[in-house]
């Protein structure tokens, strides 16, 4: 059957605290052209995690109708941007203010610096955008560098990835099974996408449970809308504590892999060998009719359908093409209380119903 890319992702399953950065030009504020900042400064030229530092911002006047003052702070290089936001409070000198500068536990060793200054004022609706990049004459932009023994910088990798089962149901609980590692900060979550081959109808995972060794696995139940026929596993999206993150998507090449590291580096590989298996979701087996003598039944094409008393086999029968089975055994007692275990062609067990013969 042809499979048909479907890559269903929330926004939060594919967001990280690092992005790239867009700087902005200044606005006039409310006093006027001139850039009110006198300085900033860093409180440590260099820190080692988990340490943390401080930024200074010092006022040519004391702002006195000041409602917001931000800046936005990262690390820096030609190939990775990380910008994260500290909200500076005054101290008890009225032209200074005092800006935290947290790192966070996983991110990247290197050089940092302050990108902007945002500034509102109470008296006016408009924000005064001061950057690096598009006012680097105004003052003395700080850097400083950071040592993070913990970074974390490699996306998650999926080592194996399966359903417990080639034969599901719908509303009747199935098992997951997967193994992922990660090198330092530990995987966040697994979320996996399921689509129907001929309708596209899908539905979305979002959590494993981690069960040790590297080993995640679910019960989660089938929708009972769920179409029968076959099904794929079209995404498994796995992220890791730094925000590092692994894609294994289904297109019409294949399986792709896609990494994408806090770095912003992207890696992307087409998988020649596919080991995320089909299954199949059957409908409802059901009891067309039934006498002391007979059971007819509808299931799924290709399956076998064996009718027990007890732990007697009274029958065993393979299904129609259309799924259909007619099943004749001797004759039994009224009331009685029999089986239909429904196997694959493969001898696996798919489905049990239970049958009681009429009274008369």
């Amino acid at each position: 059957m042809k499979k048909i890319l479907h890559i269903l992702l929330t926004a939060s399953l594919l967001m990280t605290i690092c992005f790239s950065f867009k700087t902005v030009t200044a606005e006039v504020n409310s006093e006027g052209n001139t850039f009110p900042i006198k300085s900033i400064s860093i409180e440590k030229p260099s820190i080692t995690m988990p340490d943390t530092n401080v930024a200074y911002v010092t006022f040519k006047s004391a702002p006195s109708t000041l409602e917001r003052l931000h800046i936005t702070y990262g690390n820096y290089n030609t190939e990775y941007h990380s910008a994260y936001f500290s909200k500076c409070v005054v101290t008890k000198n009225l032209l200074i203010y005092s800006c935290p500068i947290t790192i966070p536990k996983y991110e990247t060793s290197g050089n940092w610096k302050i990108y902007n200054i945002d500034i509102k004022y109470e008296d006016n609706e408009n924000s005064s955008w001061f950057s690096h990049d598009e006012n680097p004459n105004l003052i003395k932009w700080p850097t400083f560098k950071v040592s993070n023994k913990n970074e974390d910088s490699v996306a998650p990798v999926l080592k194996s990835f399966q359903v417990i089962g080639d034969v599901l149901q719908p509303g009747v609980a199935f098992q997951l099974e997967a193994y992922a590692e990660d090198q330092k900060s530990g995987i966040k979550d697994i979320a996996v996408s399921f689509i129907d081959k001929k309708t596209e109808q899908s539905f979305l995972l979002e959590k494993l449970k981690y069960v040790g060794n590297n080993k995640w696995t679910s019960n989660t139940t089938l929708p009972k809308d769920i179409n029968p026929g076959g099904w794929y596993i079209s995404l498994v999206n796995i992220r890791d504590n730094a925000g590092n993150t692994y894609v294994r998507f289904f297109d019409k090449n294949g399986y792709t892999e896609r990494s994408r590291t806090i770095r912003d580096e992207v890696k992307t590989a087409t998988v020649k060998t596919d080991d995320i298996e089909d299954f199949y979701v059957l409908p409802q087996s059901k009891v067309l009719s039934k006498s002391l003598t007979t059971v007819k039944m509808q299931s799924y094409s290709n399956r076998t359908i064996e009718i027990y008393k007890g732990t007697k086999l009274l029958k065993k029968s393979n299904t129609t093409a259309s799924g259909k089975s007619n099943l004749t055994f001797t004759k039994q007692s009224k009331n009685s209380q029999l089986k239909a275990v429904i196997k694959t062609k493969a001898g696996k067990v798919s489905e049990t119903v239970k049958i009681t013969l009429p009274n008369k």
